[in-house]
């Protein structure tokens, strides 16, 4: 099957905005550690840049092609409700995808969604020091090719909140609160999680399917048999930080009901919860970062194989199973810089493979494998 896709995204303003948001750091011949300034306040020798701010240069004016966010800072708008408590960021993504070869149907929709995100710092309205409250809305229209593709193969992540098909609205599907204790080392996580900004904490480069690949079940979830994970569920857990501050190992407690478009939470647990725990392995090959993942869960629900699964179609028509169990999965992930600009740490390829291996039964499929190599030329 071949897909042709055509996709429009535009970035809007970020209320978490840098020290200087045109600053960037001088590089020499042999070292990127050089600062831009000389101690008099001149940049000239970074390019004719006229403004110094703690060791890096900026150009002293606004441009279009080096901005971060299509709005920058919205006159000021962003970087004060920052101040204040407040950080915001809205990212819109359209969609035009068809298939042309292959799949269940041969057909080319059109649609978009409004990511909406905003964090509340609590210790800014006079609250415990490290307790944040983050809220995730999406609003979706038009229509997706998910179901046309196939059932393993949902071609777009993104157009699978706040549900897939012909849904239209607009949707809370992540509301969480956080507390970080130990300097920010462990943070304690609970209310409605939103699947994919979990995904984003193990893996960040793919920023929900909009940065590369937009394949949900390999290439952006990695998680297409953990039958028990939702697009969208009521639980909480432990998440542990290291010494650089990047995610290592957690451990979360799940609802089984997807909660994207609705706020039941005594149905989540009422039959049983979902448990999920994972490390990573972090080092450093030739000055090139990389780490193994390693994660595994299953669920105190008995499970049928033919259940509904929110990453994968499972025809309505066919033999019935009876059978039913509890689903278990053990997933492996590798990934390996293979090649990083020394002075712009943003721009790099990666190769990252994995998988999983799952029960026979009620899980959909025993085992799953995937890789990819993606380059960042930001």
């Amino acid at each position: 099957m071949v897909r042709v896709l055509i996709l429009f995204s535009i970035l809007a303003a970020s209320a978490q905005m840098p020290t200087s948001i045109y600053a960037q750091q001088c590089c020499d011949a042999t070292s990127c550690d050089s600062a831009c300034c000389d101690g008099t306040g001149s940049c000239d020798s970074c390019g004719g840049c006229d403004a110094c701010d703690g060791g890096l240069c900026g150009c002293g004016h606004d441009s279009l092609w080096t901005r971060d966010r299509l709005l920058g800072d919205t006159f000021g708008a962003k970087s004060c409700l920052a101040e204040h408590g407040i950080m915001t960021d809205f990212i819109y993504g359209q969609y035009y995808q068809g298939v042309t070869t292959g799949g269940n149907e041969r057909t080319a929709e059109y649609g978009g969604v409004v990511d909406m995100y905003a964090t509340f710092v609590g210790e800014k309205f006079g609250l415990n020091k490290g307790f944040n409250l983050s809220l995730h809305a999406v609003t979706r229209y038009g229509e997706d090719i998910n179901s046309a593709a196939g059932g393993l193969t949902l071609p777009n992540t993104g157009m699978l909140f706040p549900l897939p098909g012909d849904y239209h609205g607009t949707n809370i599907t992540g509301l969480v609160a956080s507390q970080a204790l130990c300097d920010g080392k462990v943070t304690l996580i609970g209310g409605k999680l939103n699947t994919i900004d979990l995904v984003n904490g193990f893996f960040p480069e793919v920023a929900g399917g909009r940065e590369g690949f937009m394949n949900a079940n390999a290439m952006v979830t990695a998680l297409p048999w953990f039958r028990f994970i939702n697009l969208s569920e009521w639980g909480g857990g432990i998440m542990v930080n290291n010494d650089e501050g990047q995610l290592q190992s957690g451990f979360l407690l799940l609802g089984r009901e997807n909660v994207s478009t609705s706020w039941d939470f005594s149905a989540s647990f009422d039959q049983g919860i979902g448990m999920f725990a994972f490390h990573k392995f972090f080092w450093e090959l030739g000055d090139k970062p990389g780490y193994i993942l390693i994660g595994a869960g299953g669920s105190t629900h008995d499970y049928n194989s033919l259940d509904p699964n929110d990453w994968l179609l499972i025809p309505g028509n066919g033999p019935v199973n009876t059978d039913t169990g509890n689903p278990w999965d053990i997933g492996g992930y590798i990934s390996q810089h293979l090649w990083q600009d020394r002075c712009n740490k943003a721009r790099y390829i990666q190769f990252v493979t994995g998988g999983t291996i799952a029960d026979d039964n009620p899980s959909f499929s025993n085992w799953n494998a995937f890789g990819r190599i993606e380059g960042y030329p930001r």
